[in-house]
């Protein structure tokens, strides 16, 4: 089986009844976290969003916290680097 048989399988498995839910936020490409179209401000919502993020062997941004895990929309990364010190 190729490599690519294989994610392609494991896209079909994560499409079934046991699909991860969205968690229904979105990160844009400037890094602006939005939740059902608006903008995520506080800040200590966002610290715990990254602090929970990982990225699953299909290459989807989860976000798990305590016992639930949902998919993170993301257009490019959830974390832009804003300056350097």
């Amino acid at each position: 089986m190729s490599t690519t048989d294989a994610v392609d399988n494991k896209l079909e498995n994560a499409q079934g009844e046991d699909a991860i839910p969205s968690c229904l936020i979105y990160v844009d490409k400037e890094g602006t976290w939005f939740h059902k179209g608006a903008p995520i401000i506080h800040r200590g919502f966002l610290l715990l969003f990254y602090q929970s993020i990982r990225m699953d062997e299909l290459g989807r941004y989860l976000i798990e916290f305590h016992d639930q895990t949902c998919v993170l929309q993301v257009e490019d990364t959830p974390f832009v680097i804003l300056r350097v010190s």
